[in-house]
């Protein structure tokens, strides 16, 4: 073979051997590193020190313009390209450093210099998202300055608050705590704040309606590092209003004693009566519409005049109790009552379909039935329409699902035996159902709101019912933005997220079961941050040292941009190349046609 024919074969193999290779790293030259500069324009920066800490910082920058090539961008809330960073604003609302890095796309730089405080006031703990290269970052403000604060306030109830106050001071300080409505100054105490640590205390709140906001201010110290975390705007949970109850009954008995005396001991509850002594004759009555109207125990001989005062609760949409101890119900009120009589005794198997409120509602109360033995006795069975709510051991709770009155009927044959033995359980049974009356769809759960901005939505959650197992889950509606929810007791529970400001409802889901508790949340844009003096240092080294790189000072600026690469590597694809690959396939064309020419087959 003539050299010729050596070469092109040559050539060919080491083509078709190339094509084959999925990427070959490549150096490419290049004359200056490229940096992405990530400069936190929140109000925080913007007091005096700070900004003299950054103007030294663009000079530093504008003296490196002929060594490397600078992209800028500005963040606060958001992440922006920033065209001149001499003239950027330092307006923004508050700082989200991880909302920032999350959305920076670094492209083919060779470092990112985070410029910052590291006063992150977002919605998420800062997670350190890793970057596919290398983080600087250069602190703006001092280090370990006095500082105090406000790090929560959690309301108890509609008339206590916890306050827990940080500190880095080296000795205990005194303070002064003051809560506002509005502009006038409702209460306040002096408070000593520990060393170094968090201070918890309670105090005591006025109680002024579901829709009272609050501002709580700490005193300010000399020197101290800032002050927008020395004030905390939050709102009271609603307050909890008495309940108007009409009780009605036929007769003076030894049950309507027993119900009577469960009712009274029960808090927020304003009982009235209507209890016919004799025929025609009522004693007590009540002027004002009932919230909730309990009746019981139930018989056959309520006067017309007490069935009509039920009906008339029926027409007004009043929720309504029905206590049965297995009397037949006046025929002028059977078509009300959820149900319906029955010669055998109550059977738990399917095809019934049961409500998870069974075991909820009887938690606490489960009177033992199930060994009566007269077979007279009249048991109940629900009415189509109504819902099954089925306690142990023979004893029955049902809840009529027929708009627009809620109606419940309890069926308790030994009532007497059953209350004597646990009063106070039987109380507690009652106390959840008039709440399950009165909430509907929201039952078990109400909620109260302690902050509400866009930057931090954080709610109380608390059940009626012992909650067991987890599984809550929460949102807000329309939009379905999901919330956390920390569980910090069996009734209690804390909701946090960070919807967009608007109006909102809440929405629960539990036990297969969705429940809407009463109550808008309103969510209004967050106040901005007030200029600071310090920065964060802890935070920002975390930041770096988790990208691979180290905090730096102005005056390390040139030594860093001098060590960075000033060769980049580049992949290249050759199977993905066309030029390549057309090359190839001539070469391979050209061989052949030679070796036709030469008479090789």
């Amino acid at each position: 073979m003539k050299p010729l024919d050596w070469i092109l074969r040559g050539l060919i193999l080491a083509g078709l051997a190339t094509l084959f290779i999925p990427s070959i790293r490549l150096p490419r030259p290049r004359t200056h590193p490229r940096l992405v500069l990530l400069v936190d324009a929140s109000s925080s920066m913007s007091s005096e020190g700070k900004q003299n800490q950054y103007q030294q910082l663009v000079a530093e920058l504008e003296g490196l313009q002929g060594s490397v090539i600078l992209d800028a961008y500005r963040f606060a809330d958001s992440l922006a390209p920033l065209k001149n960073p001499a003239a950027v604003k330092f307006n923004g609302r508050r700082t989200d450093i991880h909302a920032a890095l999350g959305s920076l796309d670094p492209k083919d730089a060779d470092a990112i210099l985070l410029v910052s405080d590291g006063r992150h006031n977002g919605p998420d703990e800062l997670k350190g998202k890793l970057l596919p290269t290398h983080l600087w970052v250069l602190p703006i403000g001092k280090e370990n300055l006095p500082d105090i604060g406000i790090e929560e306030v959690e309301m108890l109830d509609s008339a206590q608050a916890r306050v827990r106050l940080r500190s880095n001071l080296e000795a205990e300080t005194v303070s002064r705590l003051d809560f506002y409505k509005g502009g006038n100054k409702v209460t306040g105490r002096e408070v000593r704040l520990a060393a170094d640590r968090l201070t918890e205390l309670t105090v005591p709140l006025p109680q002024d309606g579901s829709k009272t906001t609050w501002r709580v201010e700490l005193d300010s110290l000399p020197l101290e590092d800032r002050l927008d975390n020395n004030s905390f705007v939050f709102r009271a949970p609603q307050k909890s209003r008495q309940l108007e109850v009409l009780f009605i009954a036929g007769v003076i008995s030894q049950e309507t004693e027993l119900i009577l005396a469960a009712l009274r001991v029960l808090p927020r509850i304003r009982l009235s009566t209507h209890i016919e002594v004799a025929p025609g004759r009522i004693v007590g009555d009540m002027n004002r519409q009932p919230d909730v109207l309990v009746v019981g125990p139930i018989g056959a001989d309520l006067s017309n005049r007490t069935q009509e005062k039920v009906r008339d609760a029926v027409r007004k949409a009043v929720p309504i109790m029905f206590i049965s101890a297995a009397e037949r119900a006046p025929s002028g009120l059977r078509n009300l009552f959820p149900l319906k009589a029955t010669r055998r005794r109550f059977d738990p198997s399917p095809p019934w379909q049961y409500s998870p409120l069974a075991e909820l509602l009887m938690a606490e109360w489960h009177p033992e039935t199930g060994g009566a033995e007269n077979p007279s006795q009249a048991m109940y069975v629900a009415r189509p329409g109504a819902q099954t709510l089925v306690g142990k051991d023979g004893a029955t709770f049902m809840a009529s699902l027929n708009e627009p009155v809620r109606t419940v009927g309890v069926e308790l044959p030994d009532l007497t035996s059953a209350i004597r033995r646990d009063r106070e359980g039987f109380s507690s049974f009652i106390q959840t159902t008039l709440v399950y009356l009165i909430e509907g769809e929201g039952f078990p759960f109400r909620f109260g709101v302690e902050e509400s901005t866009d930057a931090s939505l954080r709610l109380a959650l608390f059940s009626e019912v012992e909650v067991t197992g987890g599984g809550i889950q929460a949102w807000l509606m329309p939009d379905s933005h999901a919330l956390n929810v920390i569980p910090l007791t069996s009734h209690s529970f804390r909701l946090s997220g960070t919807p967009p400001a608007g109006a909102y409802r809440l929405s629960i889901s539990w036990n297969n079961q969705r429940f809407a508790p009463r109550g808008r949340i309103e969510v209004t844009p967050a106040p901005p941050e007030q200029p600071s003096r310090g920065a964060n240092h802890e935070l920002l080294a975390h930041l770096a040292h988790q990208n691979s790189g180290e905090l730096v000072t102005i005056t390390e600026l040139e030594e860093l941009v001098e060590s960075l690469p000033r060769r980049k590597t580049f992949n290249f694809k050759p199977l993905k190349t066309p030029l390549l690959v057309i090359l190839v396939g001539t070469l391979f064309l050209v061989e052949i046609w030679h070796r036709r020419k030469i008479g090789l087959p």
